[in-house]
């Protein structure tokens, strides 16, 4: 859809993408975090918030919609693949050293195998623009660091509001 949606010819540019995209679910995410009051709670630690929209929402969903003029979509999906990786070291790094676990490295492995097999080698072959596939990655890095950060600054805080008051401040 991403692919579509920003094609050069016919489609919107990344930033009207993103603008629809976080409108639309802050207007179906916060009805449902105030109507269950999570939203007061989440509302509090908006500072937290802020920074996970920029690297969950703003910077990923801008990059990945400028990329995807130049890769193709499959290549994209193989390179955000790349999301547990990143979320291994990046939970590594603040001092979490049950990621390194063999089991769960090898279901890693195989996700990403499966990943490639899905998108095909063709996708690999493609379209092999160099800034477009760093903007991927720094997508995908930036939604495991985005995660990890909220999980770590707001504990037990609902999800639906985070992500409901995270739309609304990207849009």
């Amino acid at each position: 859809f991403i692919k579509l949606a920003v094609d050069p010819d016919n489609g919107f540019s990344p930033a009207i993408v993103v603008f629809g995209r976080v409108f639309i679910g802050a207007l179906i995410l916060i009805p449902i975090a105030i109507h269950d009051k999570s939203f007061f709670t989440a509302i509090k630690g908006y500072k937290y918030i802020a920074v996970y929209a920029f690297f969950e929402m703003i910077i990923p969903w801008v990059l990945i919609g400028t990329a995807e003029q130049s890769i193709t979509s499959g290549l994209a999906g193989l390179l955000i693949a790349t999301v547990p990786i990143f979320s291994t070291l990046l939970a590594s790094w603040y001092g979490d050293k049950s990621v390194w676990q063999p089991r769960r490295l090898f279901g890693m492995a195989v996700g990403f195998l499966g990943v490639i097999l899905l998108v095909g080698i063709e996708s690999i072959i493609g379209s092999t623009d160099p800034v477009a596939i760093l903007m991927m990655l720094g997508s995908a890095l930036g939604y495991a660091f985005a995660v990890i950060y909220i999980l770590r600054k707001m504990p037990g805080v609902s999800g639906v509001a985070i992500n409901g008051i995270a739309m609304a401040m990207t849009a």
